[in-house]
């Protein structure tokens, strides 16, 4: 079954039914220039070329644009101050619908466009883009969800946000059991609930089945400006885990910016973690560098070749088929943000010896008012065949930026296409868990799943999720939209587990326990490997086990679990020169910082940032490595000791005074370590000399009670740790950045995957 592409499309896409374009006399090529720019008309410079043909009768408007029962269509108003472009909507019989930053949605009557784009007090007048979707399921299964289930881990106490573009046949799968009753719902569509699909059904039955006790929130958005209500709505509702299975390829630059990524980073600055689909255009996209060498105005797919200013050439043009009655869909955008004067359109011919019959040129108007890099082409009832098309440069457009284009009509066997960078919006958010969509079954990633990196080289998607599952909706459901909100669900059952995971804390452990495919390590297609739980978790196991930390300086960076990627919260604390340490003062089972100061110990019991809470106290030298553990045993504060010279000085209390327990044990040039090598609650010493450790386990002076291991090289750092929670501190080694972990205190190979957190010339840490 050929998957249905269920993605953002740019208004043309589902507003426009027109015919096949005619050839007129002045669309028609002239003598000596074989791609003209535009056919002579004069457009509106602040009216959007589609809005413009809208009101003249040359296409329809969309459905879902004339909503409120008046005649009036939604469009995007823009301009500043708000107050004046709500008075110019007013003035021509319009009324605003939803505000956003710099701009409005409002019910205008078509032949008010023209007067108000000539409104001095409004900016442009553009369309209003609406989302639309990216098209027992056998993923509770194959994601480990069952088995967290099985454990009464079921998303009970989490609340999660469902936001898509309609909820359609949800009371039939209510009243057939598929979806619990007690659902919450907003709609910010003018039609209520339902909008315009049952695609947000089809996504809420998917997290319903991971966790099937969370109580769900249904939000139905109708513009990418609904979105900022949809999360302002959810925050209020203090919902933690948001699933969004939609996306605009060309809603913002391709690095979260933008409407909709703007709500996703808001949301994740209240406490939200957003699972959002990649997007379905992987096999229907080309990014190039819109570079036009020969000077003719057109510019070239591809680098290298022979180029020609007086007639087309290979690298200018790029060639397709439709099927008869078909339709041509192509929107593109250039990296020219948030607006520009810069100007590219799309002209389009049937196929010939090089060129056949001239169809015309579609642009974005930019040249004649600044606004959003976008453009396009559409065209549907056309007859069977070949058709080609160029991308042109208007006069005065002078810059050569990345191009991203998007073929969502018919077109067949496109002669380029390129897979990377195909990610959409918001999914390209830092701020957002992009989902990019495998198949269930074989585990192999899907041809059309979406692949970064970002504009900005960022790698995404984050994680991939199954598809092709069944649905009752939707059977089979396939797209990033069935993926995304297996990882929603996952995550709601994390939450439950561990209920004080922000939201970074929460992707880090979905994409630490992710089955690496794909390239090692993460990458663009499957990010960090294909969505697994892995073994249930509880907050007391996780409390239990430590995880890694680095410093620079005075800047500790935490990260939540044993996997690559960046910090999850950064402190800082002391001042140069310190040394920093991260342990549990107060015995409270949390490790916070503290710092070394030439023989002076200031330390600190709440975690983050802060000056020290404790009373400065003095033990040791400068000069003497600090180090800290539980002494005299379990059920107490971490306290400080130093090593010098092959001796170790400890105190069991954070106060000054002579140390409690005074003995030698290493040489005078080894690294101390310390931990709880037996497990029986007490921290011993030990030491790492050049790859070797020998660990004692108890304070006093004496040999290796462990028999001597290598783990490490030479140059190593040495770090300790319960990895696994299970009570007994282990190895390991930081090596320029990589960790080394082990779960026993036997020589060998690393337990734990090698991991990269931190840079070269970083210190390791562990905390909780």
């Amino acid at each position: 079954m050929r998957r249905a592409r269920t993605m953002l499309i740019f208004l043309v896409a589902s507003a426009c039914l027109a015919v096949a374009l005619p050839v007129s006399a002045s669309q028609a090529a002239p003598a000596g220039s074989w791609l003209p720019y535009a056919n002579g008309e004069r457009r509106h410079p602040k009216l959007a070329p589609l809005l413009e043909d809208q009101a003249r009768g040359r296409r329809p408007f969309a459905a879902n644009a004339t909503l409120d029962g008046t005649g009036r269509v939604v469009v995007q108003v823009v301009g500043a101050p708000e107050a004046d472009v709500e008075a110019a909507v007013l003035d021509v019989g319009g009324a605003v619908r939803t505000v956003a930053i710099g701009s409005m949605l409002a019910w205008v009557p078509p032949s008010a466009l023209g007067a108000l784009a000539d409104d001095a007090r409004v900016a442009r007048v553009s369309v209003a883009r609406s989302p639309t979707s990216v098209a027992m399921s056998q993923g509770v299964g194959s994601t480990g969800a069952s088995a967290w289930q099985g454990s009464g881990l079921d998303g009970s106490g989490v609340k999660v946000g469902i936001v898509d573009i309609g909820f359609a046949q949800l009371a039939t799968e209510q009243a057939a059991g598929r979806m619990p009753l007690t659902v919450t719902k907003q709609s910010f569509c003018n039609n209520g609930i339902d909008g315009s699909s049952a695609h947000g059904t089809a996504v809420a039955e998917i997290v319903h089945q991971m966790a099937p006790k969370a109580q769900l929130f249904l939000v139905c958005i109708q513009f990418d400006a609904d979105l900022a209500d949809a999360e302002k709505y959810l925050a209020q509702q203090g919902v933690s885990v948001v699933n969004a299975s939609f996306t605009d390829n060309l809603g913002g630059r391709g690095d979260g910016s933008g409407p909709m990524g703007d709500a996703v980073t808001a949301g994740r600055q209240v406490g939200q973690l957003w699972a959002v689909a990649a997007g379905n255009e992987a096999d229907r996209h080309l990014g190039f560098t819109a570079i036009d060498r020969d000077g003719d105005n057109v510019v070239e797919f591809v680098p290298g070749g022979s180029l020609d200013p007086a007639g087309p050439d290979n690298q200018e043009l790029l060639g397709f088929r439709l099927p008869s009655g078909g339709t041509i869909n192509i929107t593109m955008k250039w990296d020219a943000w948030p607006i520009t004067n810069q100007e590219f359109g799309v002209c389009l011919w049937t196929a010939g010896a090089p060129l056949g019959t001239f169809l015309g040129c579609q642009s974005g108007g930019q040249a004649g008012n600044p606004s959003e890099p976008i453009a396009g082409f559409f065209a549907s009832g056309l007859a069977a065949g070949g058709y080609v098309i160029g991308v042109s440069r208007a006069p005065g457009t002078t810059i050569t930026p990345h191009l991203d284009m998007y073929f969502d009509g018919s077109e067949q066997a496109i002669q380029r296409i390129l897979a990377a960078g195909s990610i959409g919006e918001p999914a390209s958010s830092p701020s957002a868990m992009a989902v990019g969509a495998h198949h269930f079954g074989n585990g192999t990633i899907e041809s059309f799943s979406s692949q970064g990196p970002t504009i900005d080289g960022r790698i995404k998607p984050d994680i991939a999720g199954p598809d092709g599952v069944s649905n009752d909706v939707f059977n089979p459901f396939f797209g990033t939209s069935a993926s995304s909100p297996h990882v929603a669900g996952a995550a709601a059952l994390v939450k439950q587990a561990l209920p004080s995971s922000t939201p970074a804390q929460l992707q880090t452990f979905l994409s630490c326990r992710a089955v690496d495919a794909g390239a090692p390590g993460p990458d663009s297609q499957f990010g960090y490997g294909r969505l697994s739980l892995g073994v249930v978790t509880n907050a007391a196991s996780n409390a239990a086990s430590l995880k890694p930390a680095v410093v620079q300086g005075t800047i500790v960076s935490q990260r939540s679990a044993l996997c690559s990627g960046g910090a999850d919260a950064v402190l800082s604390y002391g001042a140069p020169g310190d040394v920093v340490l991260l342990c549990d003062w107060d015995g409270n089972g949390t490790r916070t910082p503290g710092v070394f100061r030439n023989g002076t110990w200031l330390l600190r019991n709440a975690a983050g940032n802060g000056p020290a809470d404790v009373a400065p106290f003095g033990l040791g030298d400068a000069g003497d490595v600090p180090v800290c553990g539980h002494w005299s045993g379990p059920g107490t504060a971490e306290t400080a000791g130093v090593f010098r010279a092959g001796r170790f000085f400890l105190r069991f209390s954070n106060t000054t005074g002579i140390a409690d327990a005074n003995f030698g044990y290493g040489n005078p040039t080894d690294t101390p370590v310390t931990g709880d090598w037996d497990g029986n609650g007490t921290t011993t010493p030990g030491v790492f000399r050049n790859g070797t450790w020998f660990l004692r386990n108890s304070n006093t002076t004496g040999v290796s009670d462990q028999p001597s291991v290598g783990y490490g090289d030479p140059g190593d750092l040495p770090v300790t740790g319960d990895w696994d929670g299970n009570g007994t501190t282990t190895l390991g080694v930081f090596r320029r950045g990589v960790w080394f972990l082990r779960n026993s205190l036997g020589g060998g190979v690393a337990d734990l995957p090698p991991f990269l957190f931190g840079t070269p010339g970083d210190r390791p840490l562990a905390w909780r």
